[in-house]
């Protein structure tokens, strides 16, 4: 939140020397004084006094061409107190001000898909999308959000538009056998994770993910194989590697072995947990 902000506080200045010349003086002053006084509040990490310095700047000047970028920030406060139906509407109105702000428009995209507002989040990806149809990140969040929505067909032209495009996209990939898989072409799905072990055999997540499908298929030889090579060979190991094995172990009848991996699973779940406190 922080970074955003600060990258907004070079743009406010400009902006709002613009709204400024259209109001009274005494409004002028109050109106940069509460703007300051929120970024002060806001270093100082009194999220409360912040939030409110920039509620009464809004109200204060409600049509302030920077009024935009204080919503923006505004709805960053919100959604980190969990409140992410109001940022939502905050970003809505600073849309309805400024339409082409796409770093708007990216937020509450991720924030409708996050709600599971998915059609309302494909129609903004979808604006995202035409403004810059190479974007491949856009591409890609478009995919994942067709993909749930069950429209596998646009997300793999998505998907495969990326691939076509950089011939090294790794993770499309992995997503385009997800959606393959999906839509019934398993053998395709295989295909393409096979060929990201074969061209990166050092990177663990196709791995991971053909150890999936292949358990799916009951092939839990070949799926124990994958999920071995990267507990025994590639590193870092993960909980979700033990928590495949487990699981691979109870397709086995194994269920003392499959107690031992979910045990393994739940420290190292932990154990990352603590790290990021």
């Amino acid at each position: 939140m922080k970074l955003t902000i600060r990258i907004i506080l070079t743009s406010l200045s400009l902006v709002t020397m613009v709204a400024w010349a259209q109001e009274p003086t005494s409004l002028q002053e109050q109106y940069q004084a509460l703007v300051e006084s929120y970024f002060a509040y806001y270093e100082k990490g009194e999220i409360d006094e912040a939030q409110s310095a920039l509620e009464q700047a809004l109200t204060l000047i409600p049509d302030a061409e920077s009024n935009f970028l204080l919503r923006g920030n505004l709805a960053e406060i919100l959604v980190a107190r969990g409140d992410t139906v109001p940022a939502l509407e905050q970003l809505s109105i600073a849309l309805g001000e400024r339409p082409g702000v796409e770093a708007l428009r990216v937020r509450r995209a991720e924030l409708l898909e996050e709600k599971g507002l998915l059609q309302e989040a494909l129609m903004d990806l979808d604006q995202l999308v035409a403004n810059a149809p190479d974007k491949e990140v856009r591409r890609f969040n478009r995919a994942r959000v067709r993909s749930r929505l069950e429209l596998y067909e646009g997300a793999a032209n998505d998907l495969q538009y990326i691939i076509e495009h950089n011939d090294a996209a790794y993770l499309p990939r992995i997503a385009l056998a997800e959606v393959e898989e999906k839509r019934g072409n398993a053998i395709e799905a295989e295909r393409i994770l096979s060929h990201l072990i074969n061209t990166y055999p050092a990177t663990p997540i196709a791995y991971r993910r053909r150890a999936e499908l292949l358990m799916r298929q009951e092939r839990k030889a070949e799926a124990l194989a994958d999920i071995r090579k990267v507990i025994n060979d590639l590193q870092p190991v993960e909980a979700e590697d033990y928590r495949i094995r487990a699981e691979i172990w109870l397709l086995y009848g194994e269920k003392a072995m499959a107690e031992r991996d979910f045990a393994k699973a739940e420290s190292l779940s932990a154990s990352s947990t603590e790290k990021d406190l």
